[in-house]
């Protein structure tokens, strides 16, 4: 059902030349002539979005559309059929039934589907989520799987009982946000799936292992956020050896009670 959302979405977008927007005067390049945030009693989904800081905080200018969607679902307002702008409302860290504390995001789309711009509302809850996070457990995929594989290898298992024993230690309520990360080889549709495949596969060892399934969440970003800064101009033996820090997974400890 949610891949169908985003087929919809997608495709509305194309339809509309992804022009539609709340806000006035938004451009490409993500600068606005006047936010304007539409309330939360209009939004078709009536509760905010209950997240785990990492995975919002993952939500960066220049991501893809789809990856986004991935990462947050359908946007709160009736914007399938304008691409332009997607607003959410997220649950603030602090939220209870009685203190309803909320961030409303922004983000602005550019031509080429990529977040161009994010906004916040309040502006503090940019301090909220987008401040630097605990730094997640970074496995390299090499080790992990074979070329092209999303299954795990015989002798994967010794990174993964040690990020295990780390889990067990930590807050036995903490959201985890498990993402793969492909280096930039080979076309995004398929680095994208690959990512998403191989960061499953460590989902599940996690749910094998005695973590809860439910506190966890996977998503494949592909080749969104290398961490290498490699020339093109390099033999192909060479880039793949220096592209090697952007195949990982990365396994992010969010803060009780989100």
């Amino acid at each position: 059902m949610k891949h169908t959302l985003l087929a919809i979405i997608t495709t509305a977008a194309l339809l509309t030349g992804c022009t539609s927007t709340v806000s006035k005067n938004v451009r490409a390049d993500g600068s606005v002539g006047e936010l304007v945030w539409p309330t939360q009693k209009d939004s078709w989904r009536k509760e905010p979005l209950r997240l785990p800081s990492p995975t919002i905080a993952a939500v960066k200018v220049g991501l893809e559309r789809s990856n986004v969607f991935t990462l947050l679902d359908v946007p709160h307002f009736s914007e399938i059929r304008g691409a332009r702008e997607w607003n959410y409302i997220l649950q603030r860290p602090e939220y209870t039934p009685e203190n309803r504390a909320i961030c409303h995001l922004k983000l602005i789309y550019g031509d080429d589907n990529r977040v161009a711009a994010k906004y916040w509302l309040p502006e503090d809850c940019a301090r909220v989520y987008d401040a630097e996070q605990a730094q997640p457990f970074r496995l390299a995929t090499d080790a992990l799987f074979d070329f092209d594989s999303a299954t795990l290898k015989a002798d994967a298992t010794g990174a993964l009982q040690d990020v295990l024993h780390k889990l067990d230690a930590a807050d036995k309520t903490a959201r985890i946000t498990v993402t793969g990360h492909t280096d930039r080889l080979g076309s995004d549709a398929y680095n994208r799936d690959l990512s998403r495949r191989r960061a499953e596969a460590v989902r599940d060892y996690l749910v094998r292992g005695g973590i809860a399934a439910s506190r966890i969440r996977s998503a494949g970003l592909g080749s969104a956020h290398p961490l290498s800064n490699c020339r093109d101009s390099l033999g192909k033996a060479a880039l793949i050896a220096c592209l090697q820090p952007d195949r990982r997974v990365e396994i992010t400890v969010g803060t009780a009670g989100e």
